[in-house]
């Protein structure tokens, strides 16, 4: 019971730092295990806007490099790293 009272207010802190950066749409996140791990942005993946272009995709690009970095893959890491500024101009 006590471990997850520590997650709920580990979560609101995380979630409350995130707003410090700009929102949570700037936000990646990752739980990470011993064996398994999960990256989501921080505000989740927000499929009621999928096809709307009214979310701002940062959110899930760092998490989508934080799980590469995870995963040892650096060739791929490599690739989002030059394709990411290209993504931030289709946003803008």
């Amino acid at each position: 019971m006590m471990f997850l009272f520590l997650q709920i207010c580990l979560e609101i802190l995380y979630d409350l730092s995130a707003q410090i950066i700009g929102g949570l749409g700037f936000a990646a996140s990752g739980n990470i295990g011993d064996n398994f791990a999960v990256f989501e942005p921080t505000h989740g993946s927000a499929p009621k806007y999928a096809g709307q272009y009214k979310v701002n995709p940062t959110a899930m690009i760092l998490s989508l490099k934080m799980m590469l970095d995870w995963l040892g893959e650096k060739k791929l890491q490599t690739k989002l790293k030059k394709l990411y500024p290209l993504l931030l101009k289709r946003v803008k």
